[in-house]
């Protein structure tokens, strides 16, 4: 953390005081430039004002809200919605996907949830909703059915509903009267009826089910939903006597510089590395004033910035179920690259876990370009294990990617497995063709040896009969003469 306030510090100096002394007292001149922003990041910044307090944000967040139209004015004050739950409002929508760290509270997301509403953000209401849903679950009913029909979640009331007509204990007083007169007499009866239904074993039809009694209620079945306050945009006075929120008073911006284009981000964007510390330069630009400007020129490619931007300006209500983020392989190492060199390690590691399950469908020669160029040596053993088992020897360009020591090692390798595959193969064959003899022979000589005692049988067996038949007839036939 110490880190990241040292070069906001560092950067609000350049703004407001100019450029330290090592950098020298003359200025250079920047040609006109091609400006780039992040969407939903640093673009058209405005201040907005809730309760006593100021937020600077980006323009493209609020044009999110259908409750706030266009043109935004700047300072933009917002009466009916508290600087707290905006706040929080603000902190989804701005929570990146590569954070590993963000676990807003349950009341955190009731918050940002109801300013999604009164704000008219469908898709923060969808996140928020989303991310309720095992806590609320764990909610008891009567509270569960408060917060839905507060914030219009239909789910949430039929879950509550359901769970007090079906459950033993009695609905006590108190929860009756949350649940007020109307709604707390069509419970009662509709536990009645389930009551008699279940008692005198009444074959459940649609009528006898949970549902079907609360469909039979109107009050159950199309409950009063609460409306919020609605916001109003009073005027702005001429002066903003107030105090500014640390966490969306984005006033801390940077440009990236390569060739003739500047990319205009967010320090927090860039994750606040160490890298950035010492490098921001001051400029004399082609509009007449000054900003802090990071030049990579020669350094980073124009491509590799663009995919290293998205990756860590990718919002996780737009892209948690999209890890891919539209970039092939090329762009993600391109990205990766980046988070090692400016040394975003949550980054890193987003891309390293994202990678890591598709490096098969792509040529090892690649991957190990690439696990070379950003630091992943675990990456190389199985990439070369796969060049080594592979059916073509490598060619002569190959080679010189893999460098001469490495090249020299995958030969080994493959001779190994060469000869390992041979020695296999042989023993299989070997193993196969005694087996496939010994059964031959074993067949042949179980036939004879069953021809032999077919034989020795019946001889036997017609020699004994017919003896002792000729004796047995020969003898009757005296003994009656």
């Amino acid at each position: 953390m110490m880190e990241r306030y040292d070069l906001e510090n560092r950067l609000e100096a350049l703004q407001e005081t100019g450029p330290p002394p090592e950098y020298g007292p003359e200025l250079r001149n920047l040609a006109p430039l091609i400006r780039k922003f992040l969407p939903m990041d640093s673009n058209d910044l405005v201040t907005i004002k809730a309760d006593q307090v100021l937020l600077r944000v980006s323009a493209d967040i609020l044009r999110l809200c259908s409750a706030i139209r266009e043109p935004i004015s700047s300072p933009l004050i917002v009466s009916g919605l508290t600087a707290a739950r905006l706040n929080n409002f603000l902190t989804v929508v701005a929570a990146k996907t590569i954070q590993t760290q963000f676990s807003p509270s349950f009341g955190d997301w009731t918050s940002a949830l109801h300013a999604a509403i009164q704000l008219g953000c469908g898709e923060i209401r969808t996140v928020a909703i989303d991310s309720m849903e095992s806590q609320a679950a764990a909610l008891q009913p009567v509270p569960l059915v408060q917060l839905g029909l507060k914030y219009h979640v239909p789910n949430w009331v039929i879950q509550g509903f359901t769970c007090l007509i079906e459950r033993r204990e009695p609905v006590s007083a108190e929860e009756g009267a949350s649940l007020g007169m109307e709604t707390g007499l069509a419970i009662y009866r509709s536990r009645e009826a389930l009551s008699r239904a279940r008692s005198q074993s009444i074959s459940k039809d649609d009528s006898c089910t949970t549902i079907g009694l609360i469909n039979k209620e109107p009050s159950l079945r199309t409950p009063n939903f609460e409306n919020l306050e609605e916001l109003r945009f009073p005027a702005p006075s001429e002066t903003l006597l107030d105090f500014a929120d640390p966490s969306h008073n984005q006033s801390n911006l940077i440009d990236l510089l390569i060739g003739d284009t500047v990319w205009t981000v967010t320090i927090p964007t860039l994750g606040s590395t160490p890298y950035f510390l010492d490098r921001a330069e001051r400029f004399n630009t082609p509009e007449g004033g000054q900003s802090p400007i990071v030049d990579l020129t020669g350094e980073v490619e124009k491509t590799e910035l663009e995919s290293y931007l998205l990756l860590v300006n990718a919002r996780r209500f737009k892209h948690a179920t999209e890890k891919s983020l539209g970039l092939n392989f090329q762009q993600w190492v391109g990205a990766l690259r980046l988070a090692t060199l400016f040394g975003h390690s949550e980054a890193r590691r987003f891309a390293i876990g994202f990678l890591e399950h598709q490096l098969k469908q792509h040529d090892p020669f690649d991957v190990i370009d690439a696990a070379k160029a950003c630091n992943v040596d675990e990456w190389l053993e199985s990439q070369y294990i796969r060049i080594a088992e592979g059916r073509n020897f490598p060619s002569e360009e190959e080679g010189q990617r893999l460098g001469a020591t490495s090249v020299l090692a995958v030969c080994n390798l493959r001779e190994k497995v060469v000869y390992r595959s041979g020695k296999e193969n042989g023993y299989r064959s070997g193993k196969e063709d005694g087996y496939r003899s010994g059964k031959e022979d074993g067949y042949r000589s179980g036939q004879e040896a069953e021809f032999q005692a077919g034989f020795d049988g019946g001889f036997k067996s017609g020699f004994d009969g017919g003896f002792k038949g000729g004796f047995d007839a020969g003898f009757k036939a005296g003994f009656e003469k």
